[in-house]
Parts: structure tokens; C-alpha cells; sequence
């Protein structure tokens, strides 16, 4: 049989990053071509924000940090391109303190923290912002 669009990528798994995100997918059914490419689009709701890849990971940079951004992708192959996924959403997100902990996962974002070990006193944040009671920090609970 002749080759055919392959099906709809499955979003296995989005990585924020600072004002990007890296999407990886994966996909049933070729369409028996290879797949020859990715694009991802993310949208905020008032901009759309894509990216292209040859593999996945997909990388959308321009993103806003802090706000919600859904993401959809679609594959092409010599006979043509997917359905797009389905959504899925994500908050790019930067490393404040520089600490290489993203800030939506850091439980101290104003003090460098890597190993982000909870406080005794206040186990929603890091030791390192026990001093400052969290105070101008968003902290993770754990």
C-alpha cells in the first residue's frame, strides 16, 4: 500500500524551561514513511509560539515565564502531515537564583538552594529561606 500521513504524535512529556519548553512525543504509526519532522505550537491565548525539529525533543522558544501555555504537535513524513495531539499545558519557567533548579519546581527562588532540602522549621521551603520566613519566594510543598 502507498504510504499515508502519519497518525497523531502522543505528547510523552513537556519540560519547561526559562521562556521555552522542550517537548518530547512519540508516534504509533508512521504512515509507513519516516517521520521527516516535528512542529509544536504553544499558544498563551493571545500569541502563538512555535518550533520544528527533525526528532523529538521539540524546543518552543519566546514563551512567557509564569504563564500557562498549551502545546499541540504534529508530524510529517514524505506523504504528508498528522492530525495535531492533543493539548497539553505547561508554565515556562525560569532559574531566578541560578541554582539550576527551575523556579516552578525551586522551593527558594530568591537564594541559590540545589539541593532543595525542606526547612525543619517550614518544611514548604528550603533551608536556605528559613531566614526570610519565605518571604518575596513561592515555595513547592513536599
Amino acid at each position: 500500500p502507498a504510504p499515508t500521513a502519519p497518525d497523531a504524535p502522543q505528547i510523552t512529556s513537556i519540560e519547561p524551561g526559562n521562556a521555552q519548553v522542550s517537548i518530547s512525543v512519540s508516534v504509533a504509526d508512521d504512515g509507513g514513511s519516516p517521520i521527516t519532522g516535528y512542529n509544536a505550537t504553544c499558544t498563551d491565548g493571545s500569541a502563538d509560539y512555535t518550533g520544528t525539529s527533525s526528532t523529538s525533543p521539540i524546543t518552543v522558544t519566546g514563551l512567557s515565564n509564569g504563564m500557562t501555555c498549551f502545546c499541540l504537535v504534529s508530524a510529517t513524513n514524505d506523504a504528508g502531515t498528522s492530525q495535531a495531539s492533543e493539548a497539553s499545558s505547561v508554565i515556562p519557567a525560569g532559574d531566578v537564583d541560578g541554582d539550576g533548579v527551575n523556579d516552578l519546581l525551586d522551593n527558594c527562588v530568591s537564594i541559590a538552594n540545589p539541593d532543595q532540602t525542606p526547612s525543619a522549621i517550614n518544611p514548604d521551603c528550603g533551608e536556605a529561606c528559613v531566614t526570610s520566613s519565605c518571604a518575596g519566594t513561592f515555595c513547592e510543598n513536599y
